[in-house]
């Protein structure tokens, strides 16, 4: 769009529109533009890693580094299971696994 369309648009928004419908159009664009930042601001696959129980499609996926091929859900590996850091074991009050050469196991 050049100038000469820019400068015809303003004039014909100008002429139609009262000073109460441009600003709700304004109001309107505020919305629409925090709603759209708020979307995008949402988890991706190359974002922030997804909690236990949230849907998945690969390891990495998941904070736990493990995507439940079965129901396609993050969840935490378990006693025997590979793991590369603490996080990626299951860890209950009784129960704390931690990963142990490469596997999930409980600390002696």
């Amino acid at each position: 769009m050049d100038a000469k369309q820019f400068d015809d648009l303003v004039a014909k928004l100008a002429k139609s529109a009262n000073r109460r419908t441009t600003v709700r159009g304004m109001v309107g664009g505020l919305i629409a533009g925090a709603a759209a930042v708020e979307v995008s601001s949402a988890p991706s696959p190359q974002g922030p890693c997804r909690a236990q129980g949230d849907k998945c499609n690969r390891h990495r996926d998941c904070c736990t580094n493990y995507c439940n091929p079965d129901n396609k859900r993050c969840r935490c590996r378990r006693n025997g299971e590979s793991c590369t850091t603490d996080t990626d074991c299951c860890s209950r009050a009784s129960q704390g696994l931690m990963c142990l050469s490469g596997v999930c196991g409980f600390p002696s």
